[in-house]
């Protein structure tokens, strides 16, 4: 992946051309994007458009968050309050929660720390900032005035957000709130210390003029829900909610029904599955290991998989639905042909011929276990050919470049590792280049080589790549890069000469 602030200026204050380098078309983004957005915006929209375009979601959704790890010191990763993710990314989603696309996602969105903009803005029907209000707000916009439920943990619900999701955008909420965000101050303190845990107890309260509902229930623990289109019921029998009683401490072997709040069991037979998408996911990761601060490459593969789990959820409702007599193929099944696919789709790997060595040992070349063949490197002259194993395609022989070198040296026997002058621009391979020093001398925020026109015509041709070298002069200095590379990478090759 590539970004527009990466080729715009160089470390020397020099202008840097995207079509030098890049082949791909330049992204910008718009002026509107909140500034940790600006990188993997147009991946993130274009997902959670396409993820709401493929599929009927039905009227049940579930929200919660997950975690992407990477730099704890990072500005994305300060908050939210009051459950903050202080050791990664914060991914806010919403999915599918009943039927055969249960855990498919609908739209996710990046956290973006105490400096989000999208966020810390006063919203039009709260007198002060509510992050909570201003991210569903945005989540929710194709969903409002649908008669759709929304199912919530405690760090997003609250009396405030409730209240403007019944009487603004026309939606239902359930889900679990903490005391002091229930709008019903110090009530319940009292009743939650009588409350003991696994007596299954209920106790509710119901607001006076707001359609609220709260409701504390005596479980493992004392778990409290909050709803804004229930009614004060307690479920004594039939409520489909199935625990293990303890009698005389110990837990029964079978699970019996409890009775529970009405809300609780809406919240109870449904917010488990988000837990499992999540699980799936994460086991799945596609991303890899990176220690560099970026947070765009690492967003965009963590939305990669959720691609792929959107897919195999759509793949096993429509083999349900219209090939049920087929067998279903696993996750890891389908992660396992997806990646021999995208292998197969990219350039070969193999860049010499596949064959069995000779039992006669060649003394040019070494036959090393586990290591294949290479150049001996204390060969001694044979210039036109010290290179004849390397550069090779698939079917063992050289590379056009090559071939057509080797021809010229055969006439020009002087031909070897000249410096030659190319119309395109690149980097300086050699990595002590002076134009790195360069630019940490003048503060650069990434120091780089120098840009130059000049490469080794036979380094390039057994490569099969050009290989870039500074020779000349430039703001004051020699640089002399392409006699250092040398003497580093071909001094026992030529050191006693021909």
């Amino acid at each position: 992946m590539h970004f527009s602030d990466d080729w715009e200026v160089d470390e020397n204050g020099e202008e840097a051309y995207w079509e030098d380098v890049i082949q791909d078309e330049r992204f910008e983004p718009s002026p509107a994007v909140e500034r940790h957005r600006r990188k993997y915006e147009h991946i993130e929209d274009g997902y959670n458009r396409r993820w709401k375009e493929i599929v009927n979601f039905g009227r049940q959704i579930t929200a919660d968050e997950s975690r992407v790890a990477g730099w704890y010191k990072s500005g994305i990763t300060i908050g939210p309050e009051p459950k903050p993710i202080r050791t990664g990314a914060t991914i806010h989603s919403m999915w599918v929660t009943e039927g055969d696309l249960a855990t498919f996602k609908l739209h996710c969105r990046v956290y973006g720390g105490k400096t989000d903009e999208g966020l810390n803005k006063s919203h039009d029907n709260t007198a002060s900032t509510q992050k909570w209000v201003n991210l569903y707000n945005e989540m929710l916009e194709e969903f409002k005035h649908k008669g759709m439920c929304v199912t919530l943990d405690s760090a997003y619900s609250g009396d405030i957000l409730f209240q403007i999701a019944r009487d603004v955008w026309g939606l239902n909420m359930v889900g679990t709130c903490q005391l002091n965000r229930s709008g019903g101050g110090d009530l319940g303190v009292d009743d939650k210390k009588r409350m003991k845990s696994g007596t299954y107890e209920s106790c509710l309260y119901q607001h006076r003029v707001l359609n609220l509902c709260y409701a504390m229930w005596a479980d493992n623990a004392i778990v409290k829900t909050l709803s804004n289109f229930h009614t004060p019921e307690i479920l004594l029998a039939g409520s489909g909610v199935r625990r293990r009683r303890k009698v005389l401490g110990l837990r029964e072997q079978d699970k019996t029904e409890v009775p529970c709040p009405s809300q609780q069991k809406h919240y109870s037979l449904t917010f488990h599955l988000i837990d499992k998408g999540n699980g799936k996911e994460s086991k799945y990761d596609m991303g890899g290991q990176t220690k560099g601060h970026n947070w765009a490459p690492k967003l965009s593969m963590r939305y990669w998989n959720f691609g792929c789990g959107n897919s195999h959820t759509m793949y096993c409702a429509l083999i349900k639905s219209h090939t049920p007599f087929r067998r279903e193929q696993t996750m890891p099944e389908c992660m396992k042909s997806l990646c021999h696919q995208l292998m197969q789709t990219g350039p070969l790997m193999r860049k010499r011929a596949a064959e069995h060595p000779e039992p006669k040992r060649d003394l040019t070349n070494v036959f090393d276990y586990g290591c294949g063949r290479k150049q001996r490197s204390d060969a001694k002259g044979e210039i036109a050919n010290a290179s004849a194993s390397c550069g090779t395609a698939a079917g063992g022989a050289p590379n056009q470049r090559l071939r057509e070198l080797r021809a010229k040296q055969r006439k020009h026997p002087w031909r070897v590792h000249q410096s030659t002058a190319g119309v395109n621009v690149g980097r300086c391979c050699w990595t002590n280049c002076p134009g790195i020093k360069r630019g940490e001398a003048n503060g650069a925020k990434r120091a780089r080589p120098n840009r130059t026109h000049l490469y080794c015509e036979e380094c390039s041709a057994v490569q099969d790549k050009t290989i870039y070298l500074c020779n000349g002069f430039k703001c004051g200095e020699l640089d002399d890069c392409h006699v250092l590379y040398h003497a580093k990478y071909h001094k026992k090759q030529y050191e006693d000469g021909i």
